[in-house]
């Protein structure tokens, strides 16, 4: 049987902290492209609600026809 060697053993700093580094990288370009996503999504939810806010996007509230409002 051949010995299992620990991850680490071995290894120096520099790749230690390259290592890290990618993996940050990687991290990071994770979080923009989520942030991208989530950017995209509340302009939509804004330009949504700039068009229901003008006059042709509001509901227009019709009254019931009565005896008392005729009179």
């Amino acid at each position: 049987m051949s010995e299992c060697k620990p991850l680490l053993h071995g290894t120096t700093d520099k790749e230690l902290w390259t290592r890290d580094l990618d993996a940050f990288e990687d991290a990071m370009d994770v979080f923009d492209e989520e942030d991208a996503k989530l950017a995209a999504d509340l302009e939509k939810q804004l330009n949504a609600a700039k068009r229901n806010a003008t006059k042709g996007g509001k509901k227009v509230e019709r009254c019931r026809l009565t005896l008392s409002n005729l009179c």
